[in-house]
């Protein structure tokens, strides 16, 4: 198992893990959706910045901003972008069924797209 300890390029401070100090992971870098999710105990600070999610419940709950403070991993970012594609598609291609009267006088189910 590879552990990351953030460097100063990373949001770190860049003197690494020293003995004693706590251990943090960002679950959601590896995690795309828990099955029950859970409050985070960071006491609000990582690498010295207050930058807190809260509950954790995986990245699918997060957006880009967020997910873009810490390393995560590709097949993460490639669920983020499918969910956004999915997303974009179904904004694209509503529709919206509504009842109006023709000039006859009788109902026609008239289709409304975005």
């Amino acid at each position: 198992m590879e552990i990351r300890v953030a460097g100063k390029e990373d949001g770190g401070d860049g003197h690494g893990l020293r003995e004693g100090e706590e251990l943090s992971f960002f679950y959601p870098s590896s995690e795309w959706d828990f099955e029950q999710g859970f409050e985070c105990k960071c006491a609000g600070r990582v690498g010295g910045e207050v930058r807190c999610i809260g509950t954790v419940k995986g990245a699918k709950w997060l957006d880009r901003g967020v997910l873009g403070k810490y390393w995560v991993n590709p097949h993460i970012w490639e669920m983020v972008g499918e969910t956004e594609t999915e997303t974009e598609e179904k904004l694209q291609g509503t529709t919206k069924k509504t009842e109006e009267v023709g000039e006859d006088g009788k109902d026609e189910e008239v289709e409304l797209k975005n």
